[in-house]
C-alpha cells in the first residue's frame, strides 16, 4: 500500500500498526508518545505515522485523545467519580488540559457531557442543545 511518493507500506507494517493501534488501548492511561510505540512494536516512526493516519484519519496524537476520550466518556457514564480523577486515570496531564481535549471530540465538557448521559437515562431529552438549563421529557 502506497500512501504517497515517500512511504509506503507493506503487510508486515500494516500487522505492526495494528499491533501499534493495539498498545495504545492497552496503554492509554500512561504516558505514551510516537517513538515509543514506534519502539515497541518494531516500526518506524514514519510508517507509524503514515499508517496509524490511513487507518484512523487522525495523526497519532489525535488518536490517543481520542482513544483516552472514549474511555472518560464510558468513566463519566459508569460513576460519580471526580473530573480530575478521570483526567488521571485517562492519561490526561490535568483536569484543565483533560476538559479542552474532551471538548474539541464530543463538543460538551465533561460536566455537561455527564449531566446529558445522566438525563438520557432518567428519560430527559434537552429542548435545544446539551448545555441548555431547560429539560423536556421524552
Amino acid at each position: 500500500m502506497r500512501l504517497n511518493s515517500n512511504v509506503r507500506l507493506y503487510s508486515d507494517d500494516l500487522l505492526r500498526i495494528n499491533q501499534a493501534i493495539d498498545f495504545i488501548h492497552k496503554s492509554y492511561p500512561d504516558k505514551i508518545n510516537t517513538l515509543q510505540i514506534a519502539i515497541e512494536v518494531e516500526i518506524n516512526e514514519r510508517k507509524l505515522r503514515a499508517g496509524i493516519k490511513k487507518i484512523t484519519h487522525l495523526n497519532v496524537e489525535q488518536y490517543i485523545a481520542k482513544v483516552r476520550v472514549e474511555k472518560a466518556k464510558l468513566l463519566l457514564e459508569e460513576n460519580r467519580a471526580p473530573l480530575k480523577w478521570i483526567a488521571k486515570h485517562t492519561g490526561f496531564r490535568d483536569q484543565s488540559y483533560f476538559g479542552k481535549v474532551f471538548k474539541k471530540f464530543t463538543a460538551m465538557t465533561p460536566e455537561q457531557y455527564r449531566v446529558f448521559i445522566l438525563n438520557e437515562e432518567q428519560g430527559l431529552s434537552f429542548n435545544s442543545s446539551p448545555s441548555a438549563s431547560r429539560f423536556v421529557t421524552a
